[in-house]
């Protein structure tokens, strides 16, 4: 049996007309570094543990209803309770999920993210 684990690499893609609400949302409120690609219309998001995360901006691209089909990925916090209220209070939109465990919540630029206790 082979071992098989994600990697620290993501890449997104995300509407031009979203780019300065999506550098707000990982910078302001989930604390991550932003920098500009030099030669691309991408950022590169720095998440605190390492991760980086490549957003590319597209003129047309998915709207957000659209982008509720594509991949779901999980953010985990030690404080989701604090996390939640603080993405609430930005304006993020809550996902009704069956999964009443976690929250559930619609980023900036469509991507959908599962808030989970860090464990």
């Amino acid at each position: 049996m082979f071992k098989l684990s994600f990697g620290n690499h993501i890449r997104l893609t995300a509407a031009v007309s979203s780019r300065e609400k999506i550098k707000k949302f990982y910078g302001e409120i989930l604390g991550c570094q932003i920098k500009p690609h030099p030669d691309k219309p991408t950022d590169i998001v720095q998440f605190p543990d390492g991760v980086f995360m490549g957003i590319n901006y597209e003129k047309d691209f998915l709207s957000e209803n659209q982008a509720l089909q594509g991949a779901w990925l999980e953010l985990k916090t030690d404080d989701p309770a604090g996390m939640k209220e603080k993405l609430l209070n930005f304006g993020v939109r809550e996902i009704e999920y069956p999964d009443k465990s976690n929250f559930y919540f619609q980023a900036p630029g469509g991507q959908v993210y599962r808030l989970a206790r860090e464990d």
